[in-house]
């Protein structure tokens, strides 16, 4: 039996509500659609990269229901137009290839300018 080890949390998610308060909380922002759909495409992909932060690489119903949310996000903004919040774009990262850790890099990237405009 192999014991994981924790992993540190990144400092964009140092802030962020409890998964299971957050989840709960989006799942009702969403019902009563006082969010909009890139929003809780965001915040799910978040919500993801959260959850499989202790997950091996190889695990890969975790690893791969993070990238499914992650791709969404990422059409979501290419076919919409969204201006990306930093360096990284949503065209370089719709390549199917592209590593979990480059999909993390743009969601977090998005994340940390999302949660710093709701304070």
């Amino acid at each position: 039996m192999s014991i994981r080890k924790p992993v540190d949390v990144p400092d964009v998610y140092r802030n962020a509500p409890d998964s299971e308060e957050e989840g709960e909380e989006l799942l009702e922002a969403w019902r009563r659609r006082t969010i909009s759909y890139r929003e809780k495409l965001l915040r799910w992909a978040a919500l993801g990269d959260r959850a499989t932060l202790n997950c091996p690489p190889l695990e890969g119903k975790a690893q791969g229901s993070f990238r499914l949310e992650a791709f969404r996000l990422i059409r979501n903004d290419v076919e919409e137009g969204v201006t990306a919040a930093g360096p990284l774009s949503p065209h370089d990262h719709l390549d199917p290839g592209i590593s979990t850790d480059e999909l993390r890099a743009y969601v977090r990237q998005e994340y940390a300018s999302w949660a710093s405009s709701r304070t």
